[in-house]
């Protein structure tokens, strides 16, 4: 309500400079140095934009510690695997989750550390399975 109010005050009292400028031709215009130093920061912003591209696009993951590359069997087998995992340990963060909160209502907030140890437990570590560790669990 106080919202509203206030825009209302704020558009009678800009009616009706906005009526006479238009009247008498005038137009707000932004001052020079305000389009300078906007002109400035966007250059700013879309240089460090390409910088962080240009290091994204050069990283390359880490060789495995034995040197072997993972081949297309081993991705194709980490999808599979991911098919399965995720959804799994979403459901195991998920309920995790809902045994610490019933674990903390019970306790009345004493046993934190218990419940915080349930859901690093169950929510931390990969969420996903990738080609170097199907590689890796393969001899």
């Amino acid at each position: 309500m106080r919202l509203i109010s206030r825009a209302v005050i704020l558009s009678l009292i800009l009616a009706p400079l906005a009526a006479e400028a238009q009247q008498t031709g005038k137009v707000w215009r932004a001052r020079p140095e305000r389009r300078t130093a906007m002109r400035k920061q966007t250059v700013v912003s879309l240089m460090l934009g390409a910088i962080l591209l240009a290091g994204c696009a050069t990283h390359r993951n880490p060789v495995a510690a034995d040197g072997r590359a993972p081949a297309t069997d081993d991705e194709v087998g980490a999808i599979v695997a991911d098919i399965w995992y995720a959804p799994g340990r979403a459901l195991l963060c998920g309920g995790t989750a809902i045994i610490a909160g019933a674990v903390m209502t019970v306790t009345l907030g004493q046993s934190y550390e218990s419940a915080s140890e349930l859901m690093h437990g169950g929510c931390s570590g990969p969420w996903i399975v990738r080609p170097a560790d199907v590689r890796q669990a393969v001899p």
